[in-house]
């Protein structure tokens, strides 16, 4: 299985070679046209909702926030 073969080659690799460093945080006041234009923008797998102290208020996938979005538009018709 070439698979395998993969998981295996990368047992050799640093985690650094595949790690994504960036940090990414969303405010309580991004519209959903920034949030969309972040996730987009950014390979990240979650993004924390900070308050204007930096507190974290929540988290937010892009798998999350687009099913919403599609949902919200659903509702709109």
């Amino acid at each position: 299985m070439p698979v395998l073969r993969h998981r295996e080659a990368a047992l050799a690799e640093p985690v650094s070679r595949h790690a994504n460093r960036e940090r990414v945080e969303i405010g309580e006041q991004h519209s959903d046209t920034q949030l969309a234009e972040t996730l987009m923008t950014h390979p990240v797998l979650t993004a924390p909702v900070v308050d204007e102290r930096r507190q974290v208020r929540g988290i937010v996938t892009p798998a999350a926030f687009f099913a919403a979005l599609v949902a919200g538009v659903g509702a709109r018709r």
